[in-house]
Formats: C-alpha cells, structure tokens, sequence
C-alpha cells in the first residue's frame, strides 16, 4: 500500500540562490504537499514563494477488526490563497503509532478506520478539510499537480464510541479517501497497477517534450481512463479531458483536466512518480506552465512587451483605463458588502448557535429566539438560582411566564439522537417547579439539538425522538422540539414576516411540535410542476383566488398570492377537496417540487 519515496540526488547545475525569506517572485503562490525537502529547496533558490505543508501521514494500529479514531495532525495553514498546488499522493513507510490524541471528546461523533490492514491512512480526513477550498482555487484558475498512487482502501465511518454500553455506535459511512482533496476527482475510477515503461502520446507541444525527458525514469502506481471517469452533473460540459501518456499497454497513466467552456478555470495534471520531481517542477514552471496559465506567472512577459503601456495603443489604454475605474468602484462595492454580510452574522449569531451549539451557548442561543418570536417573560433560571445562592446544575435551563401554563424549558446538544433522559428531563424539572409553586398550571418543553455535528440536512429530522419518548411525552403533556425546528421556525418568522400570535402558540403544544406557523392550514401536496405553474392536489379544505398559500421546501416556506385557479382547463375561483387545481406561479421564484407541502394562509 505505502512505498518509499525516492530521495533526488542533488541537481548537477545550482540555480542561483535567493534569499528564501523574500521570494523573487510572490506569485504564483506554490503550495508543496507532502513532497520531499528538495523540491522546495529547489524552487525557494529560483525565486519561488513557496510553502511546504503535509496532509498527515499514514500510522500503524494493531492489526484486527475493530475500529479505532482517525488521528490526524496537519499543518495546512497556509492555503486558502495558494494558487499552485502540487501534491505528492506516494507515501513513505507508516509511522509506529498516531500522531496526537483523538481529535473530538469520548462520546461525540468523529471519524473511525476499521483496522483490517493494520494501518490508518488519515490523509482523507485532512483532504476533507480542505476540499471546498482545493475546488475554489481550482475554478478561479488555479493549477494542481499531482504526483498520482493508487486509492487507499480502508472502512470510514461516522461515529461515537459509548463507555456506557462499551460499544461504538455507527452513525453512516464516509466515501472518502485519498483522493478527495478536489470535488472532481472524487468519483475519478482509479486501478492499482504498476510499471515503469511509460509512452508519451504525442511529441508536438512543449508538455509533451518536457514528460518525453522525464518520464523515462518514472514508476506508475495506478492507470485510469476518460471512460472509467464517473461524470458529474455539467462536468462533462465544463471540463475536457486529456490523456498525456499510457503503460505499455495501453492504459492512462499521465493526463491533463482543463476547462473548455471558454473560462478562466483551473488546471489539473495527473502524473506518475517522477524520480527527480524537483527538476520537473523547476522546468515545468519556467518552459511550460507560463504559457499554458499566463495570468498565474505575471513575471512571465514573453513577447507581451508589445502590450507595455509605451507601445500599446491609445484606444486601448483609455478603454484599460475605464476598466481599472470600474473595478475599483466594484472592489468598494464588495467591501462594502462583505462588511454588511460580517455584520448581519454577528447580529444573527444565535441562529448558527441553535444547529451547532450546546450547553451555555445554545440555552442563550435559545432564549434570544424565543424573546426574538415575541415571548416577553423569559427566565434564565441558571442567573436566577445564582443571585439566589443556589445550585442550579439540576434545575431546568429557562422558564416562560407569558400566560399559562408556565412552561419550563429544558434545553440540550448531543452528538447523536437524544435518550430517554435527556428527553423527558423537562418533566422532573416541571414537578420540583409545581411543588415549589404549589401550583398545577405548569408544562414541560424539551429542546434538543440533535445529531450537531453533522449539517441539518442530514440529520434524522422525521424520527429525532423515539416513537417511545413521543408516546411518553404526549401522555404527560410535555413537548418536544428539535433545535433545526427552532431554526426554521425563527428563519421563517423573519422572512415571511410572521406575527408573534402565529407562533408563540405553538411551544405550549404537547408531544412532536413541528414548525408550522398556526396561520397555515394543511391543504395538499403538489402533483404536477411547469415551468410557469404547478398542480396541487387537494386533501382538506379549500383554496380560493386572491388568498395565498405556502409551500414547505426541506429549510424555508416560500409564500405566493394565488391569482388563478384552473380546473380541467377552466379558471375558477375556488377548488375543494379531492381535486387537483393548477395554479400559476413566476418562473424566478423558487423551484417547487413534486410532494411538496402546501399550506393555505389563513
């Protein structure tokens, strides 16, 4: 699985030396992975501004079927603007154990490897990291070269280790590995195989020229092919795929991905282990990638000397000149913008707080939603039981005093789903409050923040709560939330303008409180979707023109007026139960779908 990196002897002509703490060139920005000493000795003495970062390194764990946590300790600090990025997927021999400690508490959800081979690659849970900002440098014209190995085949899972029952409790698989550090290359069909009699194609561009002197000394570790890659949704449209050089029989084992929409995207090469990568890469950036990337190398002029501003022409320059005007008027813009979107996510913080949060931060989180819906006699029982010089570690998080009953509210963040304890806790709180009080108007309401260390979306949002715990809860009049059901509810408040009477009801509901804002009525489930209209299928009640309706998309409601009605090609003015009406909607507003919840306003 893992092979030794050959060491490069020393180059037979020194590049002149430079003083690496100021780069002759500060662009591109060359980001080096996992790639040996020299190469970066190399390309910092010809001037390059380079940095040298590491996705990790594979570890030995005893050999067996358990699983055990993915370690990794990275030092990839610097590459949100790199512009350059050559990785070097070949790897040494396995260090003796993991690097650090495991990264999340006893109990949280974190990344686990099934110990089959002995070994624990952590490089995809790095890779993982960093991915969304490999695939931004990638589509604003960066370049990647990679110095390719086989995929790396181990068992990833989500999951928390329980003490209590002594047992890890799987949440889902992870697809990854060592090849998604860039969204296009994740469903790239990669085959092991190995060799060293390489073929370039062709011998007419300088690239070709370049690998024909380098390739003759190179090992291959896989072979893959345009077919076997498995195209995503506008990749095929988008990016245009070239093989460079086969194996002996005719497998790729050198390619080049470049955009060919016409767009300033980003470049990719895929090679086989060049035995001396610090001469390439030397070569490469100087002969080839300038041509090929110009706007990545503006030291390389060329035969751009022409375009100086004391030869160009007249009209080009006044045309450069207002192109220079608009961007620095665009440039005010964006800061100006980006300010106000810094700002929005600071007033609004509590709203990341409710999906991600638990403990102090997510009761705040809570409380500043709850007074935000038009609550307006909510205790902090934690403050309260402080000024009080009492414990307050056993005591409910806040408490509603806006009508009756008073609600008590208990409020958690857990890794997994919640248990029966940390559901119906709300419950004792509620009995010590009614024995304290000496009064029965009192209620329970429970919200959890479950599953947060994954994005709501995949949470288990329809079962949260054991059908057991929902039975429970409706028996004693307690109810249950979820914190994506705050979220959502708090999100639609503010968009669709919602008044506090539409929702405030809803938290003194028993068992599963869904949020559904009290206004909206249950009508149907769309049948049909055009482009400029939809068909709903009436189960209750009736839709009339001139009311609106609300569609429940997987986060938001989107609310429209209905104008028209159309019934077996009629236009009517009202549609009941057990009928499909089609009504228009505007083609630029959000794209409704099949079995989507509507609901009218009431």
């Amino acid at each position: 699985m893992f092979k030794k990196k050959p060491t490069p002897k020393p180059p037979s002509e020194q590049p002149m030396e430079t003083d690496s703490a100021t780069p002759k060139y500060h662009h591109p920005k060359i980001l080096l992975i996992d790639t040996v000493p020299e190469i970066a000795e190399t390309l910092t003495k010809e001037g390059y501004n380079v940095s040298n970062e590491t996705f990790g390194k594979p570890y030995k764990v005893p050999k067996d079927s358990s699983y055990r946590p993915v370690v990794v300790k990275t030092s990839l600090l610097k590459f949100t603007e790199q512009e350059i990025v050559v990785i070097d997927l070949v790897t040494g021999d396995p260090e003796a154990g993991p690097p650090a400690e495991k990264m999340t508490p006893a109990g949280e959800l974190d990344w686990w490897s099934k110990c089959s081979s002995g070994v624990i690659d952590p490089r995809p849970r790095a890779m993982d990291m960093v991915r969304d900002k490999f695939d931004r440098i990638l589509d604003n014209g960066g370049a990647f070269i990679i110095f390719s190995d086989a995929k790396v085949t181990q068992k990833l899972v989500l999951a928390a280790d329980d003490d209590r029952a002594n047992k890890l409790s799987i949440q889902q698989d992870i697809e990854k590995d060592n090849w998604s550090f860039l969204s296009i290359l994740s469903k790239l069909s990669i085959h092991h195989d190995y060799g060293e009699e390489i073929t370039v194609i062709n011998q007419k561009s300088p690239l070709d020229r370049i690998l024909d002197d380098h390739l003759k000394d190179a090992t291959f570790y896989c072979t893959f092919s345009k077919d076997s890659w498995q195209w995503g949704p506008n990749i095929k449209e988008r990016w245009g795929w070239n093989e460079l050089a086969k194996n002996k029989y005719g497998a790729t084992v050198a390619s080049m991905i470049r955009r060919n929409d016409n767009t300033e995207g980003g470049w990719i090469f895929i090679l086989p282990r060049i035995k001396r990568i610090d001469l390439f890469l030397s070569e490469f950036f100087k002969n080839i990638l300038p041509d090929m990337c110009p706007g990545l190398f503006p030291h390389a002029e060329g035969q751009k000397w022409v375009h100086r501003p004391e030869y160009e022409l007249p009209s080009v320059l006044e045309k450069a000149a207002q192109i220079s005007t608009i961007k620095d008027d665009a440039a005010r813009k964006v800061s100006y913008l980006e300010k106000a979107i810094e700002n929005d996510r600071n007033e609004s913080a509590f709203l990341y707080a409710l999906i991600r949060e638990t403990g102090d931060p997510l009761v705040e989180a809570v409380e500043k939603a709850l007074a935000l819906l038009g609550f307006k006699s909510i205790v902090n029982v934690d403050e309260e039981m402080t000024k009080a010089g009492k414990e307050a570690s056993l005591r409910e998080d806040l408490r509603i005093h806006d009508q009756s009953p008073v609600l008590v509210v208990d409020i958690k963040g857990v890794a997994g789903k919640p248990a029966d304890a940390d559901a119906l806790q709300a419950q004792k709180h509620a009995l010590i409050y009614i024995r304290e009080q000496n009064r029965a108007d009192v209620g329970g309401l429970t919200i959890i923040n479950h599953q947060r260390i994954l994005p709501p979306l995949e949470r288990d949002n329809d079962m949260p709560y054991r059908k057991e715990i929902l039975h429970n809860a409706e028996q004693s009049k307690l109810g249950l939330m979820t914190g994506w059901d705050l979220f959502r509810l708090v999100r639609g408040f503010i968009q669709n303008k919602w008044k506090p009477e539409h929702v405030t009801p809803l938290f003194y509901q028993t068992g599963r409180i869904l949020p559904i804002p009290r206004h909206y009525e249950y009508a149907g489930k769309v049948k049909q979707v055009w482009k400029t209209a939809f068909s709903v299928e009436i189960e209750q009640g009736e839709i009339h023109v001139g009311e609106s309706v609300a569609f429940e998309f997987p986060v938001d409601f989107d609310e429209q007026k209905v104008m028209s009605l159309q019934l077996n090609d009629s236009d009517v003015e009202v549609a009941t139960a057990k009928c499909e009406v089609g009504i228009q909607r505007e083609e630029a507003s959000p794209k409704v779908k099949t079995g989507m919840a509507v609901y009218r306003i009431k």
